[in-house]
């Protein structure tokens, strides 16, 4: 089932839910938020499957410990999540420091080869 325009995301995915119908979000974005709500959400009656293709999940998806009743079919889809890889405190620093000791030592051998080489 394609998306059909102006329709929101998450009430699209909650009418197909009940029959399994296949949801292509064509790269429109759903909130990780309203993801979970479906997910853990008591199942509608029929032959429910969350089938989901090309959306693009923003935030943080999260489901440790929670009961996920309704089987999922997710293709094509895309999972992004602000400031995921961003370091802050100790191990922005410990990082930063590992990576300039690393780039010193390759150069500092780097150039004992060369040095080496001419003799």
């Amino acid at each position: 089932m394609t998306r059909p325009a102006g329709a929101a995301p998450g009430e699209e995915i909650r009418r197909a839910l009940p029959a399994g119908r296949e949801v292509d979000l064509r790269g429109a974005v759903l909130p990780a938020s309203v993801l979970v709500e479906l997910l853990t959400a008591e199942p509608p009656p029929g032959a429910p499957v969350l089938r989901l293709r090309r959306a693009s999940v923003t935030g943080t998806l999260r489901l440790t410990g929670a009961d996920v009743p309704t089987p999922v079919e997710l293709r094509d889809c895309v999972f992004a999540q602000d400031g995921f890889w961003r370091l802050e405190g100790a191990s922005q620093w410990i990082s930063s420091a590992l990576v300039a000791g690393w780039i010193l030592a390759t150069t500092a051998a780097a150039g004992a080869a060369r040095i080496l080489k001419r003799v």
